[in-house]
């Protein structure tokens, strides 16, 4: 574990903010010390140097959510609202690790807001509409975050340790930058990393398969579950884009294109995913005697709308296990 943490120190250019005393004071007494240190870190890097960033720890510490972290293979962090535990996969580096804070943080901030925390209750087309929504959301927040870290200190890793992994979402962040020495986060720097979301076309499948195929599909049919409740609530763009896509203010920063979920592009379904919904619910229908909304159905295939079948990439199998066996991320 000595390694673990400390596998990723002596970078040239020290992570601003100290170790010693979080200032904003979430939960982490089910963390080893050293792993306090790290965390102490990560959040005062965070609420030293980024107003928004330091709103979104303080929605996480007012909710009572306890920090973990711990080594796990395949995700970096994870939400739990159930049972209010903020995840961070100590074999993360810090840097990355800084935008995972602020992702998973935008989420509980997100369901403070009224966002649901289970997407099942949603008909199909608007359960995807809306986790979709809450993804893009989150990683567009995670980078206007990184953003007011180097605005304010000049230190870029993390929004580096980003572009890595995920180059469309913070390249349509970058594209909207006027002036990276200004903390200044504008409506267009948050719509191009959200944009960006949707263009990592396997990242989107994956969630797909998660979110639906492996999670949604399969818990309706616990022995605790009603099935009567699944699959029944209806939205609109808007509606979901006013809750989750919210600034400090409470405007949309998406005021001028309410209508964006409905976009053909964000909307792709997979056509095995639309056999495996027709199934579940012709069974829930015979269940239940009601019918069920399959507007599903009119959504643009994901197998003719691009070139060809996307390979699925991103969250890995670990993490597809782990929100199938939870209602959200």
């Amino acid at each position: 574990m000595d390694d673990l943490n400390t596998a990723y120190e002596g970078k040239a250019q020290p992570m601003p903010g100290g170790d010693e005393k979080p200032l904003v004071a979430i939960d982490m007494s089910f963390c080893m010390p050293a792993q306090k240190k790290r965390a102490t870190k990560i959040i005062n890097a965070i609420a030293e140097n980024s107003e928004l960033g330091r709103d979104l720890l303080e929605q996480a510490r007012k909710d009572g959510y306890k920090l973990i972290m711990i080594g796990a293979q395949g995700w970096a962090g994870q939400v739990d609202a159930d049972h209010k535990y903020l995840y961070l996969n100590a074999c993360e580096n810090d840097d990355y690790l800084v935008k995972t804070m602020a992702h998973e943080c935008r989420h509980i901030q997100q369901f403070a807001r009224g966002a649901e925390y289970d997407c099942s209750v949603y008909n199909i087309r608007d359960a995807l509409r809306f986790s979709r929504c809450k993804e893009a959301d989150a990683e567009a927040t995670a980078a206007a975050v990184c953003h007011e870290i180097r605005a304010k200190t000049g230190y870029d890793a993390p929004l580096k340790e980003f572009a890595k992994e995920h180059p469309e979402i913070v390249g349509g962040f970058e594209k909207a930058v006027k002036n990276p020495s200004s903390p200044v986060v504008t409506n267009e720097m948050m719509q191009g990393a959200f944009d960006g979301w949707y263009k990592e076309d396997a990242m989107v499948q994956t969630y797909e398969t998660g979110y639906i195929v492996k999670g949604a599909l399969n818990h309706c049919w616990d022995r605790e579950a009603d099935q009567s409740a699944y699959f029944r609530k209806k939205t609109t763009s808007a509606q979901i884009l006013k809750t989750v896509c919210a600034n400090k203010d409470g405007s949309c920063y998406w005021e001028n294109e309410l209508d964006t979920l409905n976009r053909p592009e964000r909307l792709l379904i997979s056509e095995a995913t639309v056999n495996r919904v027709d199934e579940v619910l012709g069974g829930l229908e015979k269940v239940t005697g009601k019918p069920l909304d399959r507007s599903y159905r009119d959504m643009p295939r994901r197998e003719t709308f691009r070139a060809g079948p996307v390979k699925e990439k991103g969250p890995s199998a670990a993490v597809l296990k782990t929100i199938a066996a939870r209602r959200a991320r």
